[in-house]
């Protein structure tokens, strides 16, 4: 078929999706600390989040989760949970603020960072956090 004939695939749309059992992706994790919900993976998701020892990084990681995001980071994330934006979450674990008004991109990071690290830990031992 010539190029000039075919049509371009549509994009997905992104959604979260439920995998079967107890798996939990990062973007679920996200979305569940952002927009919580009753079931019990939400509940499961805010029981992980209020033992930041189980999912706080070791240390800190110069790209993964800077130093200055690391002592704050139980705090970030539950900011985020709180409803807060990444955007009002800057000025309060930034020291001064950047010339530009937008989101530093290591705090997106930090973030992402711990929603792995904490779905990782439900995925790993999901009967502490009352999954089955």
């Amino acid at each position: 078929m010539p190029l000039a004939t075919r049509r371009p695939a549509l994009p997905i749309p992104l959604r979260p999706r439920r995998w079967f059992g107890t798996g939990f992706t990062t973007g679920e994790v996200r979305l569940l600390l952002r927009y919580p919900s009753d079931d019990a993976r939400g509940q499961a998701v805010r029981r992980c989040v209020a033992r930041p020892q189980d999912w706080l990084p070791p240390r800190p990681h110069a790209i993964l989760c800077p130093l200055r995001y690391y002592e704050q980071l139980p705090r970030i994330v539950f900011w985020y949970m709180c409803g807060d934006a990444l955007a009002d979450i800057a000025p309060r674990v930034e020291r001064r603020l950047p010339a530009r008004l937008d989101v530093p991109y290591g705090l997106e990071r930090a973030l992402d960072t711990a929603c792995r690290r904490i779905a990782a830990r439900l995925n790993a031992a999901p009967r502490e956090y009352g999954l089955r």
